[in-house]
């Protein structure tokens, strides 16, 4: 075997710690921390909601209340759902506001956050819902495994800049995840 084999076995116990780490995240981590800030999300007034990043659904499923109109967007969803836009946050197009705007774990993924940061603004009609890994217990919970397709370093401060004062700020999933709810209307204008 020598060096090649070494580097083909290596190869594939990292494959497969990959898929056991996406398993986990999409079947366990992800459904779990997306229901703690839903839990909040729910109690919000307003009909219209964007969830940004939607993924497979899990949020329009765990949104309670029935009388809400849903729309996700994402540039790539792990579950293709009827009428959503296949687009980023930075592309998407919209005529109308909408009363809730949900951005779970999103802006750590994308070319320009503060681009990002600013067309949620725009959307939000009255609540922006937002998390983020909050370092560096995200780092250390993940044994300082980096994750692939996190591009930036999201500080609560940043998004207070952008957004104003949290009405509402927890640190969920063991706190891995920051999140907060803005109140769009007592926002600071920084763009």
């Amino acid at each position: 075997f020598g060096i090649l084999g070494a580097f083909y076995y290596l190869s594939m116990i990292f494959t497969w710690k990959e898929r056991l780490l996406n398993h986990l995240y999409y079947n366990i981590v992800r459904p779990r921390r997306l229901r703690g800030a839903l839990r909040y999300v729910n109690a919000l007034s307003g009909h219209t909601v964007l969830d940004v990043g939607y993924c497979d659904g899990t949020a329009r499923d765990t949104i309670l209340r029935k009388d809400v109109v849903y729309t996700g967007i994402d540039p790539y969803p792990r579950e293709r759902i009827e009428n959503m836009p296949v687009v980023s946050i930075e592309d998407f197009e919209s005529s109308s506001q909408f009363d809730i705007v949900i951005a779970c774990e999103i802006l750590e993924h994308t070319k320009d956050p503060v681009v990002a940061m600013k067309k949620l603004k725009s959307l939000a009609k009255k609540y922006i819902c937002i998390s983020v890994p909050h370092e560096p217990l995200y780092t250390l919970s993940r044994f300082f495994v980096p994750v692939q397709d996190h591009y930036w370093t999201i500080h609560p401060n940043i998004l207070a800049y952008y957004f104003g004062t949290p009405i509402l700020e927890k640190k969920l999933h063991f706190g891995r995840t920051y999140f907060a709810i803005f109140d769009v209307g007592q926002a600071v204008n920084h763009g």
